[in-house]
């Protein structure tokens, strides 16, 4: 079929990262797929996170960006222990994991892997959102 195009999609994007003054999630520019093959389209965001996710995971995400300015930041440069610094990571992955299965379809989490890269939470990860673990 010439000349068909595909269906368009908004698709809103986070970035889960910690920095002085920074609340540990980042907007980046919300994206539009589809149409002609190849094209996306930087759109400005238009959700409030706050009624978006829950207030626990916005308070962990704070309390977590703090920890990493403690951390990785400041005047002293003092030694941090390899087990601290991979807690810390697998934190900030959980986190970005647990914002992506409170956000659902239609948005895309990155975050900072173990190796100092940057990941989209995976797809198969996404589609367990509805998996609770029972105390």
């Amino acid at each position: 079929m010439t000349g068909s195009t595909a269906p368009t999609r908004l698709v809103h994007r986070l970035l889960v990262a910690s920095d002085i003054g920074a609340s540990g999630v980042w907007w980046l520019p919300d994206c539009l797929y589809g149409g002609t093959p190849g094209i996306s389209e930087a759109i400005q965001p238009s959700v409030n996170l706050k009624t978006a996710v829950s207030s626990e995971l916005l308070a962990a995400l704070q309390a977590w960006n703090d920890l990493g300015v403690d951390l990785f930041s400041g005047r002293e440069v003092r030694p941090i222990e390899d087990v601290v610094k991979r807690a810390y990571v697998e934190l900030g992955s959980f986190l970005a994991t647990t914002m992506q299965n409170e956000l659902g379809c239609g948005w895309e989490v990155l975050y900072q892997d173990s190796s100092n890269s940057w990941t989209w939470v995976q797809r198969s990860v996404r589609a367990n959102a509805d998996i609770s673990v029972e105390e």
